[in-house]
């Protein structure tokens, strides 16, 4: 971005397309895996669309090998395991959970926005998703 004729960064990751910028997600979301980096925000649409999600959140997790590894936690009202698994197989390898969780609800900040840091801190206590 450009203020009063000097860069700023905004932490919004994005692409140019056609005649303007895209912006595609925040940077502080992003997974970085294998050196790969995944935009949080476009694998959670993906498995947004699946009907029987009634809510999705995608972190990172550590690995030993690859820094990261992506982790979806979906909030269901029926089984949907694999219809999402189905959904993200046209996303790029890296993109694609490697683990899917399940949660009732997503813990929300004090701004009533979903709290990251809360879900990546209790993944190891969440079950796999049905």
């Amino acid at each position: 971005m450009v203020r009063d004729g000097d860069w700023a960064g905004v932490g919004d990751l994005g692409r140019l397309e056609g005649d303007g910028w895209v912006v595609t997600g925040r940077g502080d979301a992003a997974v970085v895996t294998g050196g790969h980096t995944v935009v949080v925000e476009e694998v959670e649409a993906v498995i947004a669309d699946v009907p029987g999600v009634v809510a999705v959140l995608v972190v990172g997790l550590p690995h030993p090998v690859l820094g990261r590894y992506v982790a979806a936690v979906v909030v269901s009202d029926r089984p949907v395991r694999s219809a999402v698994v189905d959904a993200v197989r046209g996303l790029p390898a890296a993109a694609r959970p490697r683990r899917w969780l399940s949660a009732d609800r997503l813990p929300l900040t004090s701004a009533g926005t979903v709290s990251r840091c809360q879900v990546e801190a209790q993944a190891a206590l969440l079950p796999p998703l049905r």
